[in-house]
Formats: C-alpha cells, structure tokens, sequence
C-alpha cells in the first residue's frame, strides 16, 4: 500500500513540474459568463436601466507557444442575447414599456505571456480587438403605435486577459478572466475551457 502511494505521488508531482511544451499550435475552445455596461442614460434617462448585463457566452480560440514563456493568440467570443424591460410614464406619450435586446460579438488578437509554476501555468494577454453589438429596442405606447430601433454598431480597442492552465501531455484545462476597452462602457467575460496541442 505504501509503494503504491508512493508511486501515485510520483505521478501526480511529474505532472506538477511538466514544462509547457514549446513550438507548438494550439486549438480550443470555452463557455463562461458575460458582462457588459454601458451608461445609455445620457442617450434618455429612461435607458438608465439598461446600463449593465450579464449572460452567458462561449469562445473559440487558437494560438502558438513560441516558447514556454511568449506565444501569441487569436479568439472570438459571441455572447448570448441579453434581455432587459423597463416601464415608465411619458408627459407626452402616456406610459409605455421598452424592451431591449443586445448581442455582442468580438474577434481579437493578443501577444501571450506564459509564467510555468509548480502546480501549473499562469497566463496573460495584451491585444487588439474588433467587435460589434447588434442592439435592437422596442417602445410600447398605449396612446400610439410601437416605436422599432435596431442598429450594428462596430467597434474597437485594446483588450487583455490573465488566467492559468493545467497542461496534461497535448491536452490542457484553462480558467481565465478578459477584459475589453470600450469607449463609454465596459466588457468582461470569465470562462473556463480546455484546448489540445498539435
């Protein structure tokens, strides 16, 4: 019994202490929970409402370790539709109520830093992106007909992401937080995901 726990801890400390394999491309892919904000309330204090949400979201993503300190790394990120309703009173329209329905979208690309631990791999990312919201609201109004806006509103900046991974042999397990640089506003997403290495 002890020369199995003993072979047992060997392992799992090998696994511990392998390095990052080098040289190589990666492919993978994750889900997480997306947030993001935005103050429409200079727009109409009515939007007031609309200025944070949160929703799930998923990613693909590939990349190349040049070494097991530096890599670089492309993903594109799509979240969920998020939904919001708000109700209120117009001085001249009457009450109304206003649906709003907003899908984000971002492609991005990033220079990659790697820092090999003993447990694992800590991580960062510092790039560019290109994304767009496909924002679509509806106004019901009891004293006229529905007002109907929808726009595609495209949009870019800096973006970053720090985490760590777990490598076993070509495969790897990956917790990370990202971040994007939105001008009047703010996007996040933290997710978990695995990729493989070919």
């Amino acid at each position: 019994m002890r020369a199995l726990a003993s072979l047992c801890f060997l392992g799992l400390t090998s696994v511990a202490h392998a390095q990052e394999p080098t040289n190589t491309f990666y492919a993978g892919a994750g889900l997480g929970s997306f947030t993001y904000t935005e103050d429409l309330s200079v727009i109409d204090p009515e939007f007031r409402s609309f200025s944070n949400f949160s929703t799930t979201a998923w990613k693909i993503y590939g990349g190349f370790s040049f070494n097991q300190y530096l890599g670089v790394e492309g993903g594109y990120w799509s979240s969920g539709t998020i939904t919001d309703q708000v109700y209120g009173t117009d001085p001249f329209f009457g009450p109304f109520s206003m649906n709003a329905l907003i899908d984000f979208r971002s492609l991005s690309l990033r220079g990659m830093g790697y820092l090999p631990m003993s447990w694992g791999t800590l991580f960062g990312g510092l790039g560019y992106y290109d994304a767009d919201n496909d924002l679509t609201y509806t106004a019901f109004l009891e004293c006229c007909d529905d007002e109907f806006y929808r726009s595609v509103d495209p949009f870019s900046g800096f973006t970053g992401q720090f985490g760590a991974q777990w490598s076993f042999s070509s495969f790897a397990l990956r917790a990370e937080y990202e971040w994007w640089d939105i001008e009047g506003g703010d996007a996040w997403a933290f997710g978990v995901g695995a990729f493989w290495r070919f």
